[in-house]
């Protein structure tokens, strides 16, 4: 096996292996990003607000979260400040278009919506992998 072949293969036992916390606010994004995430051997916990999110980042420790920008009426900015300060990466869905409000949120990537599960699935499995 080549040191390539080496690479990719510890790549997707680091993926495989991870913990993600799904924190978006549609219901049917969120099963299907659960679905695709466990399909590849990854371990989700899927929380409908903010409260639920930030409990689950102190239980938890996730590798690595997706969330939206809102949840409901909620803004998940304190979500994105727990990420912060545990060190966990993240993507942000927004639909806003404010990049300066992303920006400042601290997400590693910001997707803005519409987005396609599998185009989220990319971003987790290269942060994953880095």
């Amino acid at each position: 096996m080549s040191l390539k072949n080496v690479s990719r293969h510890q790549d997707r036992n680091v993926v495989k292996n991870s913990r993600v916390l799904i924190a978006v606010e549609a219901a049917l994004v969120a099963l299907e990003l659960e679905l695709s995430l466990q399909q590849s051997g990854i371990e989700t916990h899927s929380v409908g607000n903010v409260a639920d999110a930030i409990r689950m980042i102190d239980a938890k420790q996730p590798d690595v979260a997706i969330i939206d920008s809102r949840l409901g009426s909620e803004d998940t900015l304190g979500i994105g400040r727990r990420l912060v300060s545990s060190n966990t990466r993240f993507l942000l869905l927004d639909d806003s278009g404010n990049t300066a409000a992303d920006a400042h949120s601290g997400a590693t990537v910001v997707i803005q919506k519409p987005v396609y599960a599998h185009e989220i699935v990319k971003h987790l499995e290269r942060l994953l992998s880095e």
